[in-house]
């Protein structure tokens, strides 16, 4: 599952479907600055300003699993 997170309330269409064309199971979250629950996320959107963080999990132990999420994350275009 690949985590992504942003300051609308609406998921970005294009890069949703960019992720899942590549065949990665995407979880979207909203970040209100009010309700910031001191998550990495939202750390990286509020303070950062940008929505280039990817979380990305995994079973444990499951490391060619992550490895590949990786590889076809780092091909897209984002």
């Amino acid at each position: 599952m690949v985590y992504i997170a942003g300051l609308s309330r609406k998921a970005p269409r294009n890069k949703l479907h960019r992720l899942k064309s590549a065949g990665l199971n995407v979880k979207y979250e909203w970040v209100d600055p009010q309700h910031n629950d001191c998550s990495m996320s939202n750390y990286v959107l509020l303070y950062r300003h940008t929505d280039r963080y990817y979380n990305i999990e995994t079973e444990t132990g499951a490391t060619s699993t992550q490895r590949e999420m990786i590889r076809r994350l780092l091909k897209l275009p984002l």
